[in-house]
C-alpha cells in the first residue's frame, strides 16, 4: 500500500477530489476505457480509443488486468451485501431509495515530462483506490442538475470517502495494482471491516440527518453537510430547518463566493433571502 497525506477538509492531490458545492468532481483518464453513467462504453469513447484502424482497440495495461482480477476477488463480498456491478462501479439501492456506491479508481497515466510535487501532485500510475459513496437523488438533482440517474458513479454522491482514508490514520492509502494475495486480502478485509460499515452509517436520509446534525465539517470528500441536510429537509417540507442550516453555512463561510453561492441556493430552494 502507498500512503499519501490528505489536506484538511479535502484532498487537493486526489485526481477525483470532491468538488465544492454545486460543482462536479474532475474525472481522471485512466488505463481502461471510460464509460457513461450506465457503466457501458459508449460509441464515441470506443471509436476514439482505436489506434491505426477501427479494428485495433487500445490494449489494457498490465495494471488494468491486475485490477480486473482484484475486482473479481471482491465481487462475491459485495454481491453478498446486495450490490450489482457495471464497469468499475458497484451499486446497491437502499431502503429509502438512496444508492450506495463502491467503485474502483485507477491512478492516471500522466504524459511524459509531468512534474510531480509531493503532497500536491503525486504519481499515481500503477496504483488504485476504492471510493465509497451514498447518492441522494434530490441532492444530486439540485447540485448537479438533470434527471435522477439509473446507475450511479461515486462522484455524483453527496457522502463520499476513500476506503484508504478510513484505514490510513489520516493519510490517503492507495494500493499497488498487483493481484497479489496481500493486496487482495488487504482490500477485501478493509471493505468488510471499514468500507461497508461506513456506507451503512450513512445508508438512509435519516441516518445522514442524524450523523451530520450540528456539524458543518465536511468529510474528506463530498458536499458540505449543512447544504446536504438543507436539501433533504426542503424535500421533506421542513423549510425553516433548512433555512437555519444555510444561514449557519453563510456565517461560517470564509470565501465570499461560497457565501454568494449559498444565498443563490437558498433562493433556488424557495427559502428566500437569508439576510432577510
Amino acid at each position: 500500500m502507498v500512503k499519501r497525506p490528505t489536506g484538511s477538509g479535502g484532498e487537493p492531490s486526489s485526481p477525483n477530489c470532491g468538488a465544492s458545492a454545486g460543482g462536479k468532481a474532475r474525472q481522471p483518464h485512466s488505463d481502461f476505457l471510460s464509460s457513461d453513467d450506465s457503466g457501458e462504453v459508449n460509441d464515441s469513447i470506443r471509436s476514439s480509443a482505436y489506434l491505426s484502424s477501427p479494428w485495433e482497440p487500445v490494449p489494457k495495461s498490465p495494471f488494468a488486468h491486475a485490477v480486473d482480477e482484484i475486482q473479481g476477488s471482491i465481487k462475491p463480498l459485495l454481491r453478498a451485501a446486495g450490490f450489482k456491478v457495471r464497469g468499475r462501479a458497484f451499486n446497491r439501492i437502499g431502503a429509502d431509495g438512496c444508492t450506495h456506491v463502491v467503485s474502483i479508481q485507477m491512478g492516471p497515466s500522466e504524459p511524459p515530462g509531468t512534474t510531480y510535487i509531493p503532497g500536491l501532485r503525486e504519481n499515481l500510475h500503477g496504483l488504485f483506490s476504492i471510493n465509497l459513496g451514498v447518492y441522494v437523488p434530490e441532492v444530486s438533482r439540485v447540485l448537479h442538475g438533470g434527471q435522477p440517474r439509473s446507475w450511479i458513479q461515486e462522484y455524483y454522491c453527496c457522502v463520499r470517502m476513500r476506503l484508504g482514508a478510513l484505514i490510513g490514520n489520516g493519510e490517503d492509502t492507495w494500493w499497488r495494482a498487483q493481484a497479489s494475495d496481500d493486496v487482495i486480502a488487504s482490500v477485501r478485509d478493509s471493505l468488510h471491516s471499514e468500507g461497508l460499515p461506513f456506507i451503512d452509517k450513512y445508508s438512509t436520509r435519516d441516518r445522514i440527518l442524524a450523523e451530520w446534525a450540528g456539524t458543518g465539517r465536511s468529510l474528506a470528500q463530498g458536499n458540505p453537510p449543512r447544504i446536504v441536510l438543507a436539501i433533504i429537509n426542503v424535500e421533506r417540507g421542513r423549510m425553516e430547518e433548512a433555512r437555519k442550516l444555510l444561514c449557519f453555512q453563510v456565517q461560517d463561510a470564509h470565501n465570499p463566493r461560497h457565501s454568494e453561492y449559498v444565498q443563490e441556493l437558498a433562493r433556488t430552494l424557495g427559502l428566500g433571502d437569508l439576510n432577510g
